[in-house]
């Protein structure tokens, strides 16, 4: 076991865990297969993160997605195969609240408008 590597989470309270003399590192939250694991319900925080990893997405694409000449069908498709997994992954263990709903409306709007080149 490398214990450099190894991270320690609780879902209770903090414990200190010693293997060959060398202190496990303690941690409140960690990134697993993409996802934000902690001890409390970081919903809010995961969906934060899943939207401005969306908008990064977005924008590498904006040749495709601010074209003009590309018809909007085109970039529908464009935005459900290359775009909105990036927002929906890991939504299964999200818990959805209206807070969280608003925030994914938000950031689909804009990029939708962003699309047909509408400004507000």
């Amino acid at each position: 076991m490398n214990i450099s590597k190894t991270k320690l989470m609780t879902n209770k309270t903090e414990v200190n865990i010693e293997v060959d003399e060398e202190e496990i590192e303690y941690i409140k939250e960690y990134i697993y297969l993409g996802q934000v694991i902690s001890v409390e319900d970081l919903s809010i925080k995961e969906v934060e993160r899943r939207v401005n990893n969306t908008w990064q997405r977005y924008w590498s694409l904006r040749e495709i997605m601010k074209n003009k000449s590309i018809p909007i069908s085109e970039k529908k498709t464009v935005y459900n195969i290359c775009i909105l997994p990036c927002l929906t992954y890991g939504c299964q263990t999200w818990v959805l609240t209206h807070k969280i709903e608003h925030k994914l409306g938000v950031c689909q709007r804009g990029m939708e408008r962003s699309m047909l080149g509408l400004r507000l």
